[in-house]
């Protein structure tokens, strides 16, 4: 991972060369992936075509996006993870466990269900397992299909647009669907699988691991501790348990966005567009387009209709990371360019993401998954479905 993000350097050099090396690692596992199971490279190489179709539509038809259910009316259903009786641990039984998973964001939870429906005794330690899910999550479809998730899907656009520069030689468009997560579905589908395979939670933080005697035992803030054969830390980047050699001084991916209701605006319905690196609108705003020329921010829109969009106005990668406030500013002059009006904001995003650094310590005793073990990806900063799909902890117990 630390070769792929070197290349970057302290800033970006420019949008084609960007793009680029986004797509060359996209369709490529990197150092980590050659080493994890269930990373399907030929599947990804072959489905992710980059081209130009030869009559693109100006505007489609609405009946081109595959719709399903919103966030909120799945909120208002009893169905919900908030409705759920989760098992809680029992700290005072000293019962020996074969997983403690530390923390319980979407790595977290994909992984205590997955290990519990093989037949271990599971605990899930997070302060609060029934709280919302804040991140926009944006999927390749055959990629969470491929995982039975494919209806944790909130919208399916059939193909992304990439605008490497201005003008109509510089279009590309990936004939791949691509899908938003409907993150309370997800949550909620996990958590229910937990529930009937017996994962018990413990609703505390993470503070330290021991491991003495082919065991480990971790110790949380309420003094607490629980006995396990293995600890896996889920904590993201804070990581909390895992330990490194080197100091953790990565770049980093900064994003600002937002989901709006506007008058109108000009982008396809069936296309999700994935990377617009145009510069047109810093034309009247000297300073800006001499700073966007220097370090690059690209525009990422989800259009929902004809009237609600989710906007985000992203730096890939840079060391220090990208000011918000000038992230908010690109993308303010980006819409007024656009002619899009915003009537009412109802989701604002501020993003960011440790890129490249370090690797843990080996050997050790305590393993990490999602951010913790290094799994975002070099270029582009996804991580959602690598971290669901690669680590194979069911085995790893067993072995």
């Amino acid at each position: 991972m630390h070769s792929a993000f070197s290349c970057f350097h302290q800033q970006l050099p420019c949008r084609n060369q960007c793009f680029h090396r986004a797509i060359l690692f996209q369709n490529s596992p990197h150092c980590l992936e050659k080493h994890c199971a269930g990373f399907r490279s030929d599947k990804l190489r072959c489905r992710a075509t980059l081209t130009k179709p030869s009559r693109p539509t100006a505007h489609p038809s609405p009946a081109h996006v595959t719709q399903r259910s919103s966030p909120d009316a799945v909120r208002g259903q009893a169905t919900t993870f908030e409705s759920l009786k989760l098992h809680p641990h029992d700290s005072a039984s000293n019962v020996k466990l074969d997983l403690v998973v530390a923390g319980g964001g979407p790595s977290g939870i994909a992984v205590a269900e997955r290990v519990s429906a093989a037949g271990y005794k599971v605990c899930v330690v997070d302060p609060a397992p029934l709280a919302h899910w804040p991140n926009n999550y944006g999927v390749w479809v055959d990629e969470f299909a491929a995982m039975g998730l494919d209806d944790c899907l909130e919208i399916i656009w059939p193909q992304a647009k990439v605008h490497l520069d201005s003008g109509e030689q510089n279009e590309r468009y990936l004939y791949r669907p691509y899908g938003r997560v409907d993150r309370t579905k997800l949550k909620t589908k996990l958590l229910q699988r937990c529930v009937q395979h017996g994962v018990t939670f413990h609703e505390t933080k993470a503070a330290s691991v021991q491991h003495a005697d082919g065991s480990s035992t971790l110790t949380c803030s309420d003094g607490s501790q629980l006995h396990s054969a293995f600890v896996l830390d889920c904590t993201g980047h804070a990581r909390k348990l895992v330990t490194f050699d080197e100091k953790f001084d990565p770049g980093y991916q900064a994003a600002y966005g937002m989901m709006v209701e506007v008058d109108s605006h000009p982008f396809e319905l069936d296309t999700m567009l994935f990377m617009d690196w145009r510069d047109d609108h810093t034309k009247g705003h000297p300073e800006m387009r001499e700073a966007n020329q220097k370090l690059p921010t690209f525009l990422y829109v989800m259009p929902f209709s004809s009237t609600k969009l989710f906007l985000e106005e992203t730096s890939l990668v840079s060391r220090p990371a990208f000011e918000f406030k000038e992230l908010k500013e690109r993308l303010q002059v980006r819409m007024e360019h656009l002619g899009i009006k915003v009537k009412s904001m109802t989701e604002e995003e501020y993003c960011l993401i440790p890129m490249g650094g370090v690797l843990p310590t080996f050997p050790q005793r305590t393993l990490g998954i999602g951010g913790t073990g290094g799994m975002v990806h070099p270029s582009t900063g996804a991580l959602n479905f690598h971290a669901q799909n690669i680590f194979r902890a069911d085995t790893c117990l067993t072995r």
